[in-house]
């Protein structure tokens, strides 16, 4: 019989590591979970950062017009990454439907549009 050898497994140095492998990355466009292919959640725009993420405030906000009737509150939350795409933001509403919207106004960009299945109340 022969000598058995040990494993080796080689650890890409650390600049490597922090490299995104992912085709799609993150930049002006968030258009996967995530941000990228590899979802690291991380975004190399320079906009905000430290030194004035606390003065920042709401100019908008949405309401989806579909969250549940009385008998199911607190059992649906927004829970969702929104993507950024071009000049369209989409998210997800508490029941699976997708709206467009305009990213500087909040404004649904497709006339009420929204795409998907309007998922029923759970009783």
């Amino acid at each position: 019989m022969g000598t058995a050898k040990a494993a080796t497994t080689a650890v890409p140095p650390p600049s490597a590591a922090a490299t995104d492998a992912a085709p799609l990355h993150t930049g002006d466009d968030w258009s996967a979970y995530g941000g990228s292919t590899s979802a690291r959640r991380y975004s190399p725009l320079k906009e905000i950062n430290r030194g004035n993420v606390a003065s920042l405030e709401k100019v908008w906000d949405i309401h989806t017009g579909d969250l549940p009737v009385k008998n199911t509150k607190n059992t649906y939350g927004a829970e969702n990454t929104p993507l950024r795409i071009g000049d369209t933001l989409y998210v997800c509403t508490p029941k699976d439907m997708v709206i467009a919207l305009d990213p500087a106004t909040g404004r649904n960009r497709r006339n009420d549009w929204k795409a998907g299945l309007a998922l029923p109340d759970r009783a």
